[in-house]
């Protein structure tokens, strides 16, 4: 762990800078596995909170469904649900479909659903970019046949640019001979 993670969290401070920095533990770190009265207070303000949200949950189901019967004061302080936009409707049908896949633990066939091409290769695209699919892998979408309407098997294949490391390559600003190669390319 580093020193700022531990900073981060309360634990140490840090001063300096540079190679020349110190690190002095705080009260809260020197107590650290015990509790303590900020740690009291932030667990308290959790178990708020989700009594809180509870509470409201309650109350939106016991609210009337018709706006205009509720007096000006309250409709104002009600905000509108915001719409979901084609992409996040898309995105959000990709991992409910990579959900589907992972629950099933092999391919399923898709029989009803009617995708253009243009949406396959967007679905594609989101598929890369689902929180739930597995390290290596990526939803593949095949259409099972040229005149069978609305037949797609979703499985999973392997997506190499999880598997391959980046790796920094460090150039000299100098270099002492060329390659052939290169000597005829920067003529």
């Amino acid at each position: 762990m580093s020193a700022r993670a531990l900073a981060s969290r309360g634990l140490i401070s840090i001063s300096g800078r540079g190679d020349s920095w110190k690190a002095s533990a705080t009260p809260r770190g020197e107590v650290w596995p015990a509790v303590t009265e900020e740690d009291a207070v932030v667990v308290a303000r959790q178990i708020k909170l989700v009594e809180v949200k509870a509470r409201t949950a309650t109350e939106a189901d016991a609210k009337p469904a018709n706006n205009a019967q509720l007096p000006i004061e309250q409709r104002r302080r009600i905000q509108a649900v915001k719409e979901l936009s084609r992409a996040e409707k898309r995105q959000r049908l990709v991992d409910g479909l990579t959900q589907r896949v992972l629950l099933a633990g092999e391919p399923i066939t898709l029989m009803e659903e009617k995708w253009e091409h243009t949406e396959l290769e967007w679905m594609r695209k989101a598929a890369e970019r689902s929180p739930d699919r597995p390290h290596g892998q990526v939803l593949g979408i095949r259409h099972t046949g040229y005149r069978e309407e609305g037949n797609y098997v979703l499985y999973f294949e392997p997506y190499f640019r999880d598997l391959v490391e980046q790796t920094e390559v460090i150039v000299p600003e100098k270099v002492s001979r060329y390659l052939p190669p290169v000597r005829v390319s920067r003529r």
